[in-house]
């Protein structure tokens, strides 16, 4: 039995729902309401499987009740109800952790078929993203066909996950993987362009929790002295997706890298949502520093314990006195937040002496590993000792 509450400031509304769903011999309505008070109180007791919101209902709408109720009631899977397809309510709702977006009057078909199938996932979990063509339509986020492609991937559908190493530059052991996305999906885009078009239709967190579940597979067969990095955006981060899926992960063997690239709204929802798992052991990476809006702004309110230099830093730190003094500020900055600090984009032996004289700790790039598959060992060759790495003679691109 589907046990499922409905919540609408509209009484016909509400009876009419209650009625349609009581046609259907495995859902029971559990309660009604008529606020988001009564929506969040009515969750909190009897715990359903499926709550109907109104987007906007009195005492905070829709988007105030999915958000307490994710919090009082977990297992709750939440769909919006409007009288409209509004593009903010829409937005409003996915970002309150909505899964789908049913606007009234498009049939009683169609939410008796969403109750189901968002209970009903071939793995025993929610596939919201079956539902999104119905009900985001094709307007505003464009066509069907494009909603039934990130769908797709969504589903892991040309979808591949390769490693590229990371080694500590003062000794050139091999300490850490970064875990990349690279799509065989048509039409051929960059990742970066896939994760922002799942963004914009509702599914970038969808997307998000996907490729770190298929990336931390890998602890399995890496060896346990490598460390594995997995990009996550700020909303990630404080979903509960991801802290569940993290929950049976060897925290300390994980590195969450959010970029400074993201904008992050209320750093303090951001430090609430990480410090459990934090506590657990799992650490954080800043990427891409000194190259986003943002500055240092993430790494003040973060303290994360490591600092990725942007590859913008990287190229050119041999030649350019401005770059190598700034790398050694930041060298010189991180153990006061309790950080150490990472190059991207190492790809010649001069970037990489450079860094090495400045005091960098650890390193990636073309130069010490190219992105792929894991190596069947496990880990990586060792670079040596750091006094061959100095050795120009001695580095060479490792395939």
């Amino acid at each position: 039995m589907i046990r499922v509450m409905i919540a609408d400031d509209e009484e016909g509304i509400r009876d009419a729902l209650s009625s349609l769903l009581d046609d259907d011999e495995q859902i029971s309505v559990v309660g009604t309401g008529r606020d988001a008070d009564q929506a969040i109180a009515i969750a909190a007791r009897e715990r359903p499987d499926v709550a109907l919101l109104d987007v906007r209902m009195p005492r905070g709408g829709g988007p105030r009740a999915a958000r307490e109720i994710a919090q009082v009631s977990p297992g709750t899977e939440l769909i919006a109800l409007s009288a409209n397809d509004d593009l903010d309510d829409i937005r409003a709702m996915v970002r309150a952790g909505a899964g789908a977006y049913l606007v009234k009057g498009e049939g009683s078909a169609e939410i008796v078929d969403a109750i189901h199938r968002c209970v009903e996932g071939s793995d025993g979990r929610t596939h919201w993203a079956a539902l999104l063509p119905r009900s985001f339509g094709t307007r505003p986020f464009g066509s069907r066909e494009r909603l039934r492609r990130i769908e797709a991937v969504v589903r892991g559908q040309g979808v591949e996950i390769v490693y590229q190493p990371i080694f500590d530059l003062r000794d050139g052991r091999p300490v850490g993987a970064e875990a990349l996305c690279r799509f065989s999906a048509a039409p051929a885009r960059t990742p970066d362009v896939w994760f922002a078009e799942a963004a914009d239709v509702g599914l970038g967190i969808e997307l998000e929790i996907m490729a770190v579940r298929r990336a931390v597979q890998s602890l399995e067969w890496l060896d346990p002295s490598i460390t594995l990095g997995v990009n996550v955006s700020p909303e990630a981060c404080c979903s509960p997706e991801l802290s569940e899926l993290l929950e049976m992960v060897p925290a300390h063997r994980l590195v969450l890298e959010i970029t400074e690239n993201a904008p992050v709204l209320d750093y303090e929802r951001l430090a609430t949502a990480l410090a459990p798992m934090r506590a657990r052991g799992v650490r954080l990476a800043i990427d891409d520093t000194c190259s986003g809006y943002a500055s240092l702004r993430h790494v003040l309110h973060l303290r994360p314990d490591t600092i990725k230099l942007d590859i913008t830093l990287t190229r050119g730190v041999e030649t350019d006195t401005a770059r190598r003094l700034l790398v050694e500020a930041l060298v010189g900055f991180a153990p006061s937040v309790g950080a150490e600090v990472l190059a991207e984009g190492i790809e010649t032996a001069g970037q990489l002496r450079a860094l090495i004289d400045a005091g960098v700790q650890l390193g990636q790039g073309y130069l010490l590993g190219y992105p792929g598959p894991l190596p069947s060992s496990g880990t990586w060759p060792t670079w040596g000792d750091a006094s061959t790495l100095m050795e120009p003679d001695a580095i060479a691109v490792n395939d």
